[in-house]
């Protein structure tokens, strides 16, 4: 009977809002002389308060079904759910507040008897705000206001925007200064160094917070008390640390009971660092960031940045040394190329020998320390003029037998090249057969044209060879042309079986993803519809508010599974698809704590022993409790002085026992039916 008496009275709401939002927009073709405005005052508070805004109505006449924006600057929160019904509106006034792609709060006011303000001036609605961040100029913006006259409901007033300032204050109780010990160290590998940071201050301070960059081959030394090393001026009650965080590290210093830091001058922490080989000759660790925080709440950010430039003493001494021998190795790669470029294509492999022989002797010198470095130098010239004088020998006696050979062996090159090709091309075939064999069949022509090429270039081959034409400079006709065709089509092929199978794959994974992301949505309806059950069972005098929120989740499930079928349809999921954001179970199950904890904490009256409902055990208890004299003594004002005075008449006796027995029998307290 309760819920269909709500669902009437929800469609009657919807119906009488429907009505208002009608008599709206038949209005605004028309305004009348009255005059009316919808106002903020002036605000200023501080970070991290939170206040009460009161908004103002002012009007020549009565109004109905206000409505209007809020747009609050950045550093100022709408607290959520703070809205509040103002002076001027009675128990039949609505009060819904939405937030809009904009940014801002629209506030809409509506009455299912469409019922006037409660007068022409005065508090329409309150909301809390809170400020997170300094507003040195800030506005808040009143705009989209809208007001329709309760005598003439065709007339409506637009007020235009109207700002009101605010300014939100911070300031510390005292100040403070911060540095270093040192701007440069000298470090050896492997063996540990600090740098201290100092802080001279005058507020109390009971929080910092900096970023530390550390050059590659520094860590920071972990010790029992952790990466950073404490001072007597850290009291116990405070606990300092470094965390990685990308490239960087974050130091916090912070209190939980807000203790702050002992003295007022000297170093606060140490940064215990060591390096390694992999250190840089010269490097620098900075210090940037750097906040602290006052007890008051108060803060300073510093643009001090703080470089301390390390150098590697392990490598300083090797330098010299090291850039001595990437000298004689850039000089050495050099002579080694310039005797490599004295080969020519017609060299006789004695020739060839001489010049591969004079490259590894260069290759194989190596740097002798007790010797300087144009002495090296010398060892590496030496080698290269010998090749030069022996190749030139070496040269002369090829010359009169290379050209009696060079037929024969333009020939036997050129024939093996052919052979390549031919088995390059046979082997491309096999390929695309066994690899490509979904689309293998459109590419046969391709293959005849190629082995076409090859014939022809076969063919002028032999003519050549028998007529002795052939040169060192000889090439097989067509060779590149062939070789790239070749590749050409392995491309194509390889590339039309990646698509088929891209295709194949595309429409397995959109199944796949469907499969999995459909479950997951299944998986959390049956959630919501447990805890709707579990609201309805344990938390009856409260359920409303929070089936409202499980249908708000289910309607969230909703769309994302109208989305996902779309997608699915179109073929679009893949293995990375989600289903966007989503209530958890986590969330879920919240919903459901917050019912019971609220239901727990209604008081009803009859219910005894505060288990939610009324039975003949809290009849029971509350005789026992009468007859031994254990009631407890409470107040009359005292919200508990309901539960035992369920007839209301400020005494608790046997009238009262008479009464939970008949709400126990789902009568009224006076044994009456009840209405529904």
């Amino acid at each position: 009977m309760n819920l269909y008496i709500q669902s009437i009275k929800k469609a009657l709401a919807a119906k009488m809002t429907l009505v208002a939002m009608l008599m709206l927009a038949q209005a605004s073709a028309a305004v009348a002389a009255a005059t009316g405005d919808i106002t903020i005052g002036d605000l200023e508070m501080g970070i991290g308060e939170t206040k009460t805004i009161e908004v103002q109505l002012t009007s020549s006449e009565l109004m109905v079904n206000p409505m209007f924006d809020v747009t609050l600057p950045a550093g100022l929160t709408f607290v959520d759910a703070s809205q509040a019904k103002g002076s001027l509106l009675g128990r039949s006034h609505s009060l819904a507040v939405a937030k809009q792609a904009s940014g801002a709060y629209r506030f809409t006011i509506t009455s299912t008897i469409n019922a006037a303000v409660a007068a022409t001036e005065g508090v329409l609605v309150t909301f809390d705000v809170t400020a997170t961040a300094k507003i040195d100029d800030g506005v808040i913006t009143v705009s989209n206001k809208t007001l329709v006259l309760a005598s003439d409901h065709s007339q409506q007033l637009n007020p235009a925007d109207t700002e009101s300032s605010v300014k939100v204050t911070v300031s510390m109780d005292g100040d403070a200064s911060v540095s270093v010990s040192a701007t440069s160290v000298d470090v050896a590998e492997g063996t540990p160094f600090a740098v201290e940071f100092l802080m001279d201050n005058t507020a109390t301070i009971v929080g910092l917070q900096a970023d530390l960059t550390l050059p590659e081959g520094v860590k920071l030394v972990e010790t029992a008390d952790g990466n950073i090393g404490y001072t007597d001026r850290i009291p116990d009650a405070m606990t300092i640390g470094a965390t990685k965080n990308g490239t960087k590290y974050t130091i916090m210093m912070s209190s939980l009971v807000n203790t702050p830091v002992v003295g007022t001058s000297g170093t606060l922490f140490v940064l215990n660092m060591v390096a390694d080989e992999n250190l840089a000759a010269t490097a620098d660790v900075v210090l940037s960031n750097i906040i602290v925080s006052c007890k008051n709440g108060a803060g300073k950010y510093f643009d001090d940045t703080f470089t301390i430039t390390l150098t590697n003493t392990t490598k300083r001494d090797a330098e010299e040394l090291a850039a001595n021998k990437a000298a004689f190795a850039e000089y050495q790669a050099a002579q080694k190329a310039a005797v490599e470029a004295l080969a020519k294509e017609d060299d006789s492999e004695a020739a060839k020998q001489i010049i591969a022989d004079a490259a590894a002797a260069i290759a194989a010198l190596e740097y002798d320390e007790a010797k300087t470095l144009d002495e090296n130098k010398g060892a590496v010239d030496a080698v290269a003029t010998k090749a030069g004088e022996d190749l030139d020998a070496q040269r002369a006696a090829d010359e009169a037998a290379a050209k009696k050979a060079v037929n024969e062996e333009a020939y036997t090159t050129l024939k093996a090249q052919y052979t390549a090709l031919r088995d390059a091309l046979k082997e491309a075939k096999s390929k695309v057969k066994t690899d490509c064999a979904d689309v293998a069949a459109n590419f046969d022509e391709a293959f005849s044209d190629i082995d076409a090429l090859l014939n022809e270039a076969n063919a002028k081959l032999e003519a050549e060879y028998v007529a002795e034409k052939l040169t060192a400079e000889s090439e097989l006709q067509n060779a590149e042309a062939i070789t790239a065709a070749i590749a050409k089509v392995l491309e194509d092929a390889a590339a039309a079986q990646q698509a088929y199978d891209e295709q194949k794959a595309a429409e397995a994974a959109n199944e796949a993803a469907y499969t999995t992301l459909k479950a997951e949505l299944d998986a959390l309806t049956s959630a919501i519809t447990a805890a709707k059950a579990d609201v309805e069972k344990e938390a009856p005098s409260v359920k409303d508010e929070y089936l409202a929120q499980l249908d708000k989740m289910q309607q969230q499930v909703n769309t994302a599974a109208a989305a996902l079928e779309t997608a699915y349809k179109a073929g679009e999921l893949t293995a990375e698809s989600t289903n966007g954001t989503l209530p958890t179970a986590k969330e879920i199950e919240a919903v459901v704590a917050a019912a019971k904890d609220a239901q727990n904490k209604t008081v009803v009256p009859g219910d005894i022993k505060g288990d939610g409902k009324v039975d003949v055990t809290d009849v029971d208890t509350f005789i026992e409790m009468l007859s031994s004299g254990t009631l407890p003594n409470l107040s009359k004002d005292d919200p508990e002085f309901k539960r035992y005075d369920v007839n209301g008449d400020g005494v608790l006796n046997i009238a009262d026992a008479q009464g939970i027995l008949n709400l126990s029998l789902g009568l009224n307290w006076d044994g009456s039916e009840p209405e529904n």
